[in-house]
This record gives structure tokens, sequence and C-alpha cells, in this order.
């Protein structure tokens, strides 16, 4: 009776053992079999190296990003945690539909980032206490293409972008920059859209004070099916009755 031939080679990277590729099967490996799978295995090895050290580069490249975001917020005092309390909203959210880990990353990580490319405009425009010309209003609108222009060239955040891109859509499309339409705008930014107005209504701006709780469900209500998703926007209400979306509680 033939006995199970089992071989072991090591996964190598710059001298480390990263792990180990487990081979089984009934006739014995030859010589050379044992010499292509053992280069198979630190090829392998150094593979996963580089995909680890892409990731932690991304992931650093990420993190100077949020910096950037957080130099945005400084600029002007109402802003200040602004894309960190949106993405809290945004994941508390996601998570109650249900979505997937993953899925639930990719949004986390849209909303921290929605508002990058605000770094394009002025101050005068930011921190404008009146209301915004026409001409100035265009300059706003843009944003979220100048958001894509800079995040573009990191591929870690390929699924993030068109969230970020869109999260100013409208469910009855006269959001922009697109002008998407219900179900048509991807439901990250669907996500995206209702937990950044929450958070301009409980936050103070120079032209107002932050909104009374009833006010705010009014407003919500009003524009379920106009300015956001008609059933996000009630499991949002549903949260917030019961007190569930809470900006403390972090994913």
């Amino acid at each position: 009776m033939l006995k199970d031939s089992v071989l072991v080679v090591p996964l190598k990277a710059e001298g480390r053992i990263m792990g180990t590729l487990g081979i089984n099967r009934r006739r014995a490996f030859t010589p050379e079999e044992v010499a292509s799978l053992t280069t198979i295995g630190a090829e392998a090895g150094i593979f996963i190296e580089g995909a680890k050290r892409r990731e932690e580069a991304e992931r650093l490249l990420i993190g100077s990003i949020q910096s950037l975001v957080k130099s945005v917020e400084a600029k002007d005092p109402y802003l200040s945690k602004h894309s960190e309390r949106v993405s809290q909203y945004s994941v508390q959210l996601a998570m109650r539909i249900p979505l997937s880990t993953e899925e639930v990353q990719i949004i986390k990580d849209a909303s921290l980032l929605h508002d990058i490319g605000k770094l394009g405009i002025s101050d005068s425009i930011l921190r404008k206490p009146g209301k915004l010309t026409s001409q100035e209003w265009e300059i706003i609108k843009k944003h979220p293409l100048t958001s894509v222009e800079i995040l573009q060239p990191i591929p870690y955040l390929k699924e993030a972008i068109p969230l970020i891109k869109h999260h100013h859509e409208r469910w009855d499309g006269k959001g922009y920059p697109s002008g998407l339409k219900g179900k048509k705008i991807p439901l990250g930014s669907r996500i995206i859209a209702l937990a950044d107005a929450y958070e301009a209504m409980t936050s103070q701006r120079p032209y107002r004070q932050p909104l009374p709780e009833e006010e705010i469900f009014k407003e919500i209500e009003k524009n379920k099916g106009r300015q956001f998703d008609p059933q996000l926007a009630e499991l949002f209400l549903e949260m917030l009755r019961k007190k569930i979306l809470n900006p403390s509680k972090t994913s």
C-alpha cells in the first residue's frame, strides 16, 4: 500500500520564514519537483512580503491624507472633527443594514476622506458666514471631483473613490456632480450623504446654531425620497429614535 508523500517548503523573504506551503500526494516527489516547489515558495514569500509592504505604504499614505483632511477642518472651527463624526455615523448605519466587514471598511475609508477635495477651496469661501454666490457655489460643487483627482493614484482606495465622488448626489437626481438618481447612486454614497447631512444639522455653523432634535427629524422625514434614499432615511430615523446612533460609538 502506497503511503502519502508530504512536502513542506518555507515561504521566505529576506531570510525570514513567513509561513509554509504544504503539499500532500500519493507518489513521491522527485528532486526536480522539490527544487521547483522550493523556488515557488521563495517567490510566494517575496510576493506576500511585497503585498504587505504595499498595503502598509498605502495605509501610511491614507493616514497622511486624513491628516490633510484635519488640516482643512482646522482652518474652520465649525468643521472640527466633521469627517470623523460622518464616518462614525456612516459605519453605524452600514452595520445596521447590515453590510459585510469589507463593505463597511470601504464606507469608513470613503467617509473619512469625503471632503479632501475642499483642500482646493479658499478659506474665504469655506468660512463665509453669509450666503454663497452662484459662482462660489459652483466652486464648492467641484470638491467631489477634486477628491477623486487627489485619491485616484492610491490602488487601495479604488472601491472607495466612487462613493466619495457621488456623496452629494440626490435620490431625486438633482444632486452633483453627475446628477445620478435613485439606486444608480452607489449605496455607500447614499449612506454618507445621510450621515453628512445629519452631522451638519447637529453642528454649529457660522450662519446658525445646531438644529433642535425635533427639527432634524422633520428635515430627514421631509427629504425621504427627495434628497435621501427613503429606506435608508427611515432606518436612520429609527436609529435616532432608539438612541442607537452615537458619535462616541466607534467602529
